[in-house]
């Protein structure tokens, strides 16, 4: 089962997330409108309009929610890859995450483009996101390495490891999926070596 679809949710927002998530994923970020959702949850435009009311208009909080949900897996899908030793941030290792990864980085330009025309609401949600994203990787190096990273080294292994996510789910791969984990292995062998004070990892 895919890490980022919820398909026996009844939770408003999930179900409304993956209804964006099969739209975006076949109609592009242009499709993700009120009558796409709702023909595609089996209910009137009106009905979906009215249940989403919003200032900005219902395809604005339908971008909003999608983004702050799906975002809510996307950290549960990271931060379950750092409990490995070493702990190498997240990859997607077949179809259904190499999907999730591909749907992450359409909604955060969907974002991109409502900040835009004036709508910073979307694009702050992803920020927030790779922040926690960000935490949670400093946090499990720290007691990984028993002793607090660089921020430097950090910034630098999240940046290379969302360049890998993107390469490895490009239309023409440039990396394979074990070459990825061996790059960013690597690292976080050499983020061991220069940090001060460092221990070899714990035992299990």
């Amino acid at each position: 089962m895919s890490p980022f679809l919820r398909a026996d949710s009844q939770d408003i927002r999930e179900v409304l997330a993956d209804g964006a998530v099969q739209v975006l994923t076949k109609r592009g970020a242009d499709g993700v409108n009120v009558a796409a959702l709702a023909r595609w949850m089996g209910i009137t435009r009106q009905a979906l309009s009215e249940r989403l009311w919003d200032a900005d208009g219902p395809r604005s909080r339908i971008i909003r929610l999608t983004v702050a949900t799906f975002g809510e897996r996307w950290l549960g899908w990271t931060a379950a890859a750092l409990l490995s030793d070493p702990p190498v941030p997240a990859l997607p290792a077949g179809p259904e995450e190499a999907h999730g990864v591909r749907v992450w980085i359409a909604l955060a330009e969907l974002a991109r483009g409502e900040d835009a025309v004036g709508k910073p609401d979307p694009l702050g949600v992803v920020g927030r996101v790779r922040r926690d994203e960000r935490d949670d990787l400093r946090h499990r190096l720290a007691d990984w390495l028993r002793a607090y990273p660089a921020d430097d080294d950090v910034d630098e292994l999240l940046a290379l490891a969302e360049g890998l996510r993107a390469a490895l789910v490009a239309p023409s791969p440039t990396v394979s999926l074990d070459a990825a984990r061996r790059i960013l292995v690597r690292r976080l062998d050499a983020i061991r070596q220069a940090t001060p004070a460092a221990h070899p990892p714990r035992s299990a």
